[in-house]
Order: structure tokens, then C-alpha cells, then sequence
């Protein structure tokens, strides 16, 4: 299972090395609609939503996409009221879902049809424009939330011990939230070493953030697949499942990430 998802994670590397720094960048644009088209269907599967909710669902999260096309040169505005909404969203109503655990309100799937709005569409306007407007910022936020998951990964299944949410994901451990956060401290404090214009204490307060974030991020997809008795939300990645459970750590850490270097001055 191990070597599986070494390969599978090996090649998913390869196609974004290629199309991030190699190719122009239609490429990497293209491949970001491509794995969004992906996550928009995972999450409607996975929130098991049909008839006149998977209707609206489908309006709302190809609506939310018209300025990517008919704007494309101008999209911030777009993308600072998207990553706004996705912002509320994660501090709002999201820790009322994670205390409820598995006794969800019935109202509370009246709204299922506003989650690929909510949840993809901020991450995607996130991604295509820091890529263009600060590309090497949008790197430096991929690196910490894959050091998070790595990192928390390894760590929780060595030293792991004391569960943080056993309702919904009995696998995710403090030592394992800790594991990422020390790495990631080690990171911001190599980029210090080898540059001087890194501010060292935003970015530290950054790489705790965006790592508590994506652990926030998977805690909560983990809750999606509890309520939908699924264990992933695909298999088209072997060892990995689906893109959802790939980039769920993205979700929220992405849009608070874009809307954080609007306001806050991070030199990467």
C-alpha cells in the first residue's frame, strides 16, 4: 500500500513539476480546471445529493466559474469574495458540523448544494491567481500544507497517541498535528537561512497556521466520507483514493493563504 502511494504520489509530482515551473502557463491552468471539474463531482458523490439539489448544485458551481472565463485578466475581486465566503464558512458553521460529529440536522442538507461553491470555488480562484500574481508565494503555501500532511502523517503513526476528533477521524493524533507544526517551523526557519528578506516571525505565525488548517481541512472531508459510509471519495488515485482526499487539506488553508497575503506583507 506504502510503495502504491510513493508511485502514485512520484508521478502526481512529476505532472505538477512539468506544469508549474516547465510548461507555459496554460498548462498549469488548464490542469487546476481539470482536477476542479474532478473535485466538484467527488464532492457532489460524496454528499450523496440528487434530484433538484444536484441541480442547483451544478448552476451554482458552473455559475461561480463565469469569471474565470469572461474575466480572466481581472479576477481578484472575484477571488477576494470567494475566499471570504469560503473564510466563513470554516470559522462559522464548519466547528458546528465537527461538534455535531454524526448527528447532523437534517436542515443542515438543505444546504449541501452551496458546498462546491463554498468549498472548491475559493480554492480554485486562490490557485490561478496567486499563480500568476505571486507564484513563488503559492509555492511556499503547497510546500506547508504538504510538510503538514507528511509530516503529520509519519509522526501520528510513530509517536501518536492521544486522538483529537475519535468521532470522526480516530486516525488523527495531537502528535501528529504537533509533528507537522515542528516541521514546518524547521521550513520557515531554512527559508530564513537562505533569505534575508523572509520575515521570519509572519512567517513562522504563517506555517502554524496553514498547518493547523489543513489538518482542520482533512478532519472535516473526513467527517463528508463518515456520514456518506465511504472510506474514500474515488479511487481514480491509486493508494490515495480520490482528489478530494488529496487536496482536502487545501480547502480552507488556500483561500485564508490568499486572502492573508492581501493584507499581511509575507516575502517569499
Amino acid at each position: 500500500m506504502l510503495k502504491q502511494r510513493l508511485i502514485s504520489a512520484a508521478l502526481m509530482l512529476l505532472i505538477f513539476i512539468g506544469c508549474f515551473f516547465l510548461l507555459p502557463n496554460i498548462f498549469f491552468e488548464m490542469l487546476v480546471m481539470l482536477i476542479s471539474a474532478t473535485l466538484f463531482y467527488e464532492l457532489r458523490t460524496l454528499l450523496n445529493i440528487s434530484g433538484r439539489q444536484s441541480l442547483f448544485y451544478w448552476l451554482f458551481s458552473l455559475a461561480s466559474l463565469v469569471p474565470v472565463f469572461a474575466y480572466n485578466d481581472d479576477l481578484k475581486a472575484f477571488g477576494v469574495f470567494f475566499a471570504l465566503i469560503a473564510c466563513l464558512f470554516w470559522l462559522v458553521l464548519v466547528p458546528f458540523k465537527m461538534q455535531m460529529g454524526l448527528r447532523q440536522p437534517s436542515f443542515l442538507k438543505h444546504s449541501y448544494f452551496l458546498y462546491g461553491f463554498i468549498l472548491i470555488t475559493p480554492m480554485l480562484y486562490s490557485v490561478l491567481i496567486l499563480f500568476n500574481e505571486n507564484k513563488s508565494f503559492l509555492l511556499f503555501v503547497f510546500i506547508v500544507i504538504w510538510i503538514a500532511d507528511i509530516a503529520a502523517y509519519f509522526t501520528g503513526k510513530r509517536f501518536g497517541s492521544i486522538q483529537i476528533a475519535s468521532h470522526i477521524s480516530p486516525g488523527k493524533t495531537l502528535e501528529g498535528v504537533l509533528g507537522g507544526i515542528v516541521f514546518n517551523i524547521i521550513f520557515a526557519i531554512l527559508i530564513k537561512l537562505n533569505f534575508d528578506q523572509f520575515d521570519l516571525v509572519s512567517g513562522l505565525i504563517f506555517c502554524i497556521f496553514i498547518s493547523v488548517l489543513s489538518v482542520y481541512g482533512d478532519l472535516f472531508e473526513s467527517l463528508l466520507k463518515r456520514l456518506a459510509g465511504v472510506k474514500d471519495s474515488n479511487n481514480i488515485i491509486p493508494g490515495h483514493g480520490g482528489f478530494l482526499d488529496r487536496v482536502d487539506g487545501f480547502l480552507p488553508s488556500l483561500p485564508f493563504a490568499f486572502i492573508y497575503v492581501q493584507y499581511v506583507s509575507l516575502t517569499v
